[in-house]
């Protein structure tokens, strides 16, 4: 359902450049469209809160990003808890994504 849910989020983003953008750091800030559409997710690790990337999901089948995400937490689930892992660059590295979701309601939100 995450993989579907990023896919279209990713088709959404392409169609409204302002979600496809972030925002300078200049006096006054401006908007910097990103050329790809780059989605990171919230994942709980053993040494805490990581936010790794889904590069491209533009250009992705719902597969695709599936095996993607269940790599990430393959990986993930076996880093060691005491310090935060070097994600690999075939995995998205520890880059930024353009957007980032996260998922509140395993701790109550709603």
């Amino acid at each position: 359902l995450l993989s579907l849910f990023v896919k279209i989020l990713g088709r959404a983003m392409i169609q409204n450049e302002l979600f496809m953008s972030t925002l300078s750091t200049d006096d006054p800030p401006q908007f910097i469209k990103r050329q790809s559409c780059d989605i990171s997710i919230a994942v709980s690790s053993p040494a805490g809160l990581l936010t790794p990337l889904i590069p491209s999901v533009d250009s992705k089948s719902v597969v695709q990003i599936a095996n993607h995400i269940t790599s990430l937490r393959d990986f993930i689930n076996k880093s060691s808890p005491d310090k935060i892992p070097r994600i690999p660059d075939e995995l998205g590295g520890n880059r930024s994504g353009t957007l980032t979701i996260s998922n509140i309601g395993s701790i109550g939100g709603s």
